[in-house]
């Protein structure tokens, strides 16, 4: 009976988390529901990102930063996923400044 029960908790992908942003979020929240969104795109930079966790944020909103995602750790069956919720405009990722060469830069990623 252990050895049925465990083979069923087994036969479970893990998936991972997902996190939010919108514009009338709050960075002390947890992140991980649209209630309990983020507001600044930077606090990526605070958080490992790993397989199977989704980057949700909110269309028609705009957010102003730029983020350096390190060691990812993303994989076909497992990807990390960035994309937008709700419906309306997509939502606008702009640098802090002109002179800002990308808002999102990835380096040290495994495929």
């Amino acid at each position: 009976m252990k050895f049925l029960f465990l083979s069923f908790l087994l036969s479970f992908n893990v998936y991972g988390v997902n996190y939010f942003f919108s514009a009338e979020g709050n960075d002390k929240n947890s992140g991980t529901s649209e209630l309990s969104s983020w507001r600044l795109i930077n606090k990526l930079d605070e958080i490992p990102l790993n397989a199977g966790d989704t980057v949700n944020v909110r269309c028609g909103d705009e957010f102003h930063g730029s983020v350096k995602l390190y060691n990812l750790q993303g994989d076909d069956e497992n990807p990390i996923i960035f994309r937008s919720y709700n419906n309306g405009i997509k939502p606008l990722l702009s640098g802090n400044s002109r002179t800002d060469q990308s808002v999102l830069s990835f380096s040290n990623f495994k495929r």
